[in-house]
């Protein structure tokens, strides 16, 4: 439903909005990759260590182009080769990349967190829900200090059938409506970003 959304309103969603649909795009198709290689009895971690350094990019790029904050736009080749590093060396497979998600996943709540201040110091008259990455980052936080604690512990987990286990695993599912429910109400208001109420 996000994705349909964003190619409905393509022509008039922001910059950092076309990023959010590219990595809604790409998360769909790297969930079915990963389905079927599951399906075939391989292990399809390889998939998701390829997909996070790229996922964890994209949305950076979507907030650089909301903020125009050069710190982001840097860090991005930093998180790339630190996806490497941790493939290779750290956590390589057959394990899951938790030490990386979990990074990934507390950067996401700090800029949620950055931009929500941004946003009650800008000088505008337009409402809170009239900027898309406000709630793209409302989804953000909260999928993200939802499913640290999981997908941190995903390794140790991954062997277990337990309460807790399934707990976990149902509030990630939770938090992924929400999550890409936020996408869909972003592309759905008003186009608006920090960077152009700084430039008025």
């Amino acid at each position: 439903m996000a994705i349909l959304t964003g190619f409905f309103r393509f022509q008039v969603i922001t910059a950092s909005n076309k990023c959010f649909l590219l990595l809604v795009l790409i998360t769909f198709i790297t969930e079915i990759i990963a389905r079927q290689v599951a399906l075939s009895g391989a292990s399809n971690f390889l998939v998701y260590h390829i997909f996070t350094p790229i996922q964890c990019s994209i949305a950076f790029l979507g907030f650089y182009f909301d903020t125009k904050a050069r710190a982001i736009l840097y860090t991005i080749p930093l998180m790339l080769i630190l996806g490497l590093i941790l493939s290779i060396w750290v956590q390589p497979l057959p394990s899951f990349n938790t030490y990386y998600m979990s990074i990934e996943l507390f950067f996401f709540t700090f800029l949620s967190i950055v931009f929500f201040r941004r946003l009650l110091v800008v000088e505008t008259e337009i409402k809170l829900r009239d900027f898309p990455l406000f709630w793209i980052s409302c989804g953000l936080l909260i999928f993200s200090v939802t499913n640290l604690f999981d997908l941190g512990t995903m390794n140790f987990f991954l062997l277990s059938n337990t309460t807790l286990d399934k707990i976990l695993t149902y509030a990630r599912y939770f938090t992924n409506y929400i999550l890409y429910s936020s996408f869909i109400v972003a592309f759905l208001v008003k186009q608006n970003t920090i960077s152009d109420q700084h430039g008025k």
